[in-house]
């Protein structure tokens, strides 16, 4: 069934690359959301759409387009962790799954700021990516 993996096999291309696990632990890393008293830095990732292209020739692929949020207490300290989700965010194999191709978009950086009472609420950087692959 095309997209019952897709959300699992994303964590495992994140968790795979070491450079990103040394930043935030695997544990930190979820589907969706975190703990809003989790400990900082974290990364969610939730899927924003899917559909299937035609690449030519009667072949197809399917297309996810991911949003990464690394959460972290200040904006320097989720900007920094940025190069590596970068990097972790590759084409390869991944569960069941063949990522073909994977193409960084964009982010988006929401700065720390001032919360209820004296809480101030994390800095926030959000990025883009879309996922070309196979089941």
């Amino acid at each position: 069934m095309p997209g019952v993996n897709i959300e699992q096999d994303i964590r495992t291309m994140l968790v795979a690359y070491a450079g990103l696990t040394s930043a935030i632990p695997a544990a930190r890393i979820s589907h969706g959301y975190r703990l809003q008293d989790g400990a900082l830095p974290a990364l969610t990732y939730e899927i924003s759409s899917l559909s299937q292209e035609s690449i030519g020739g009667g072949a197809t692929v399917r297309l996810a387009t991911v949003e990464l949020n690394i959460v972290a207490a200040t904006t320097k300290a989720a900007l920094d962790i940025l190069p590596a989700l970068r990097i972790a965010c590759a084409a390869g194999t991944y569960g069941i799954t063949d990522f073909d191709a994977v193409i960084w978009r964009q982010h988006v950086t929401s700065p720390a700021s001032v919360g209820e009472g004296d809480e101030q609420e994390p800095a926030e950087v959000t990025a883009t990516i879309d996922i070309y692959y196979r089941e």
